[in-house]
Order: structure tokens, then sequence, then C-alpha cells
């Protein structure tokens, strides 16, 4: 089990490096270029080795709070990078995949779980994971149940619709990495509250996807 745990880390690690570095390619470089489309897919796997390592460790090591919230988030992890994939595939018209239903069903569910872990924290007295499990609950849950209304509509989607939800999914997956990147680094720098090291890099690339936003619309000529 020992050395299961060990390698287990390792690909984690690896795969959060590989993540963090290559990730930054196709933000910058230009869009469905050779470049952005060969290091997208070596970060779209390197997410998923990720958060499928995240949650083999708390699976290896359980009932310890911080281990299960970072299983969570290595899940969000992946469903907005699966969700930035798909929107690639759905550039026309939302046909939803039996994998699409039941990767945003586990989504909702994943997201009514922290949010009650969250209810569960504050009774407990642990108001720092109470308010962890209640921010990215109820962004979780929202994302998925959204989701999962586009996907019973079946609506057509606007045109640069795919490609706002692509990239924006991509980066959302990009800025849970790094934040649970900062939150493992920051317990070595005392004069980072862990909660500032939580919730700082969300609030900060948020606003960063807003103005990328606004630039590719004006770009785009999107109302």
């Amino acid at each position: 089990m020992e050395a299961l745990q060990k390698l287990t880390l390792y690909i984690h690690i690896l795969a959060g490096f590989t993540a963090l570095t290559v990730g930054l390619i196709p933000m910058f470089a230009k869009k469905g270029g050779k470049l952005h489309i060969n290091a997208g897919r070596i970060y779209v796997w390197a997410m998923y080795l990720v958060s499928s390592s995240a949650l083999v460790t708390y699976i290896i090591k359980p009932y310890r709070p911080f281990l299960l919230f970072l299983a969570f988030i290595g899940i969000f992890s992946f469903y907005l990078t699966y969700t930035g994939v798909q929107a690639t595939k759905q550039k026309k018209e939302i046909l939803p995949t039996l994998n699409d239903w039941i990767i945003s069903g586990i989504g909702l569910l994943a997201g009514i779980c922290m949010i009650g872990l969250a209810v569960w924290n504050f009774t407990a007295g642990n108001t720092s994971f109470a308010i962890l499990y209640a921010v990215f609950g109820v962004f979780y849950a929202r994302i998925a149940s959204h989701d999962l209304q586009v996907y019973r509509k079946k609506a057509i989607p606007e045109k640069t619709a795919w490609f706002f939800l692509h990239m924006g999914r991509i980066m959302g997956a990009y800025l849970a990495t790094l934040t649970a990147f900062c939150v493992v680094n920051a317990a070595k720098v005392e004069f980072i509250p862990p909660l500032v090291a939580w919730i700082a890099p969300g609030v900060i690339g948020g606003i960063g996807i807003g103005v990328w936003t606004r630039y590719y619309r004006k770009k785009m000529k999107v109302a």
C-alpha cells in the first residue's frame, strides 16, 4: 500500500506540473493551430491524471478532511476539463452522449455533497472548510445543473457559444489545479493564510477570464 501511495503521489506531482506548465501554451497560442491543439491534448490528459490521482490518494488515505476536499476538487477539475473538450464536439448542435448525462449527473451529485459537507463543517465549527465547501459546492452544482438543462433542451447553440464554453471550462480546470497547488505550498509560507490560498487564485483567475471573454467577444463582434 505504501508503494502505491508513493507511485500515486509521483504521478500526481508530475501530472500537475505538466498541466500547469503546458496548459499555458494553448491559452496564448493561436486558437485552432497545431500548437494549440497538440499542447491542449497533453494538458487534457495531464488534467485527467491529476484528477484521478487525487481521488486515489484519498481512497488510500480515507478520513482525512484535507485529502477529501482535494478529491472533490479533483472531480471538479475533471468535470470542467471533460465538458470543455465536449464543447468542441457540439459546435452546431447539442447532442449529449450517455457519458455526458452520467458525468453531469455525478457532477451535480458531487456539488450537492459538497454543500452538505459545508453545512456539516459549519455545525462542527470548521468554518474554513465550511466556506470552501460552500463556495466550490454551489459553483459546481450550478454548472452541472445548467449542463443537464442544456442537454435536456438540445437547443441549437449560438455560433460562438462553444468557443467561450470550451475556453472557460478549460481555464476553470486550470484554476482549480492552480488553487490546489497554492494551498499545498502555502503551508510552507506562514504569512499566507490557507483560506486566502484557496480563494485568491479563483478570484484573480475569474477576473482574468472575464477580461479574456470581453476581449474575444469584442474581437468576434459578439454581443
